[in-house]
Formats: C-alpha cells, sequence, structure tokens
C-alpha cells in the first residue's frame, strides 16, 4: 500500500515539475520577446536621433563656410559692400511658418531654424554691431525678430536697393523700395503702432 502511494506521490510531484519548467520556459520566452522589442526600439530611437544630427550638421555647412569666408576677408570689406549684401540677404524676408499673435511675442525671438536662416544670422552677426540699434530694441536678435514680423505681416515681400551714396568711411545713404501682396493690419499695427491711425483713415 505505502508502494501504491509512494507512487502516486512521484507522479504528481512529476506533473507539477513539468508544469512549473513549462510556466518557466514561458516566462523566459516572454521576457526574451521584450527585450527584443526594447532593443529594436532603442536601436530605432538611436537611427532616427542620427539622422536628425545628421541634418543638422548638413544645414550648418553653409552657415559655417560664409562665417570662414567673412572672416577670411573681413579687413577688407567695407560699408558699400555690407550695405549690397544685407539687401541681398533679406530681400525677400525671412522664413516664417505661420502667423502668430504678435501682442505675446513682441520681445522674443522664435523662427525656424533653416539653413536659409541660420545663413542670414551668420550673414548679421559677423557684419553687425552686437548693439546694433533698431528703435528701443538693439542687438542682432532684435533685428532678426523685426525681420520675422515684416515677413509675417506683409505677404511676397520684396525689399530692394535703388540707390546707395556713401557719406564717409563708414557711412553711407541709401533709399529703397519695398514691395508685398496682402498686408496683415493687425501685424502691421504692432510693428508701427503709429500706423494704427493711416489704417483706420484708409477705413480699415
Amino acid at each position: 500500500m505505502s508502494g501504491l502511494i509512494t507512487s502516486s506521490c512521484a507522479k504528481s510531484i512529476g506533473r507539477q515539475a513539468n508544469k512549473l519548467n513549462v510556466s518557466i520556459s514561458e516566462r523566459r520566452r516572454e521576457q526574451c520577446r521584450t527585450n527584443q522589442a526594447r532593443y529594436r526600439q532603442k536601436k530605432l530611437k538611436h537611427a532616427k536621433l542620427l539622422e536628425q544630427t545628421v541634418n543638422e550638421l548638413i544645414a550648418d555647412i553653409p552657415v559655417l563656410e560664409l562665417q570662414r569666408v567673412r572672416l577670411l576677408h573681413r579687413a577688407q570689406s567695407n560699408v558699400w559692400s555690407v550695405v549690397v549684401e544685407y539687401f541681398r540677404t533679406f530681400r525677400f524676408g525671412v522664413s516664417v511658418t505661420s502667423a502668430v499673435d504678435f501682442s505675446s511675442v513682441r520681445n522674443e525671438i522664435n523662427y525656424p531654424e533653416d539653413a536659409a536662416t541660420k545663413h542670414q544670422l551668420a550673414f548679421l552677426r559677423s557684419s553687425m554691431a552686437d548693439d546694433v540699434i533698431l528703435g528701443e530694441h538693439s542687438g542682432v536678435e532684435a533685428l532678426m525678430n523685426q525681420w520675422r514680423r515684416y515677413s509675417l505681416s506683409f505677404r511676397s515681400l520684396n525689399f530692394q536697393l535703388q540707390r546707395i551714396q556713401r557719406e564717409g568711411d563708414n557711412f553711407c545713404e541709401c533709399d529703397s523700395k519695398h514691395e508685398c501682396g496682402c498686408i496683415d493690419i493687425d501685424a502691421a499695427m504692432h510693428i508701427s503702432p503709429p500706423a494704427r491711425d493711416n489704417f483706420t483713415s484708409l477705413g480699415g
């Protein structure tokens, strides 16, 4: 009788052991699948980050080249060439994406950091004084931000140099022509508050 009980217990223990082994194997396979999924996700994230870094470096190439050239020839540059280059660089304004609430960003700089924008910033930083005056504001960033406002307010902006006359070694007088399409009146009034009366007199 005791032999039958022992045999029955052994079989029961064997079945439990088999179930335990199966359960452990399933957990290991599940853990393996989880680890593989995490590895693939980490690898994909790294690939995207690498691609983004490469694109940013490619966009920086023309900017760095411009800075290199300007540093090499800065001693030979003069106010005349700077003015001509300024009008050429900003002839069509700056790159913008969509209209914004101007009342909330009057003292902020916010524009796409694409290759064209970086090129324009590189030009300003290499040719303008750090404290260049622009109305109540000063600095290269303030000047760039003002161009952003122009570009948001005046569609199809076209800024052309008409005449340039030297007024000494470090000064010159310029006449320019400004063409634009549709005008965003609300934004324009934030650029130049006195324009409010002009728009009102025109029935705006």
